[in-house]
């Protein structure tokens, strides 16, 4: 599913998104404005990153589905990734959010405001970064993972938040494992 080039207006998408192998999941990208709810349930499993927000510098894009997987255990790219979208506001609300990666990270974001509510959202990696923010500023909905795990020793820092601010700035969780 890609949602490119958007100015505003607004979408809603109620089916199942469900993608498998190197195409990817979800591309959001060079948007400046406009709402798009993605309320149905996610299925994302590949070797390439599942859900892409780029150079977006407007809008909101929700994940709202009661169960999101995203899964990149066959490759090492990151499952869920924000680069370059300081206006963009990204949500994953109701919980359900499953991320699983192998080598890559679970979920790197450089801006944006993020939110990520519920209950049973989660991220494994077995060597990856499991969490990798940078420069993000966390929405009025705070952000809540009930686990973040690593069965292995991860390279460099498995949970990296720098210059991670905003009006939420709940960041709450329930169980933090890096083995190692």
């Amino acid at each position: 599913v890609s949602v490119i080039n958007r100015s505003g207006g607004s979408a809603t998408l109620t089916g199942t998104v469900t993608a498998t192998g190197t195409s990817g999941g979800i591309a959001i990208g060079n948007n400046t404005g406009g709402t798009v709810d993605f309320q149905g349930n996610l299925s994302l499993t590949g070797s390439t990153t599942d859900i892409s927000v780029s150079n977006t510098s407007g809008g909101t894009y929700t994940f709202s589905g009661a169960t999101k997987t995203v899964n990149t255990s066959a490759g090492t790219a990151a499952a869920v990734q924000v680069v370059n979208s300081a206006g963009a506001t990204i949500n994953f609300t109701g919980g359900g959010l499953d991320i699983d990666t192998s080598t890559g990270v679970g979920f790197t974001a450089d801006s944006g405001t993020i939110n990520v509510t519920g209950a049973g959202n989660t991220i494994n990696t077995a060597t990856g970064r499991i969490l990798g923010w940078t420069g993000v500023t966390v929405g009025s909905g705070g952000v809540s993972f009930q686990t973040l795990a690593s069965s292995g020793i991860t390279v460099g820092n498995a949970i990296d938040l720098d210059n991670v601010d905003g009006a939420g700035n709940i960041f709450s969780g329930g169980n933090v494992t890096v083995a190692g």
